[in-house]
């Protein structure tokens, strides 16, 4: 989880985002955001897939990126996801 946080923060340091206006599409607070993007709150799927979404990143790539390199999904679970982030960003 620690590899997509990073990666989460690279991209919106990248499109030169701040932390507040990601809160604010998120409606929550600046600090709970800035608290999601260390590790010191849980990231829920559904803050991950508006992340994703505002950031312009395809999560599940993100996600096979990141378990290649620590946790093997499998295909069904990586289709799975796949069709959650479908539905969700339409």
């Amino acid at each position: 989880m620690k590899d997509i946080l990073l990666e989460i923060k690279r991209k919106r340091k990248l499109l030169k985002i701040k932390q507040s206006e990601i809160a604010e599409k998120l409606c929550i607070a600046k600090e709970t955001y800035n608290h999601i993007e260390n590790g010191k709150i849980r990231l829920t799927l559904e803050n991950y897939l508006n992340i994703c979404k505002i950031l312009k990143i395809d999560p599940c790539s993100l996600i096979e990126e990141q378990s290649a390199k620590t946790i093997k999904l499998t295909e069904k679970e990586i289709t799975m996801l796949d069709g959650i982030y479908k539905r969700f960003k339409n």
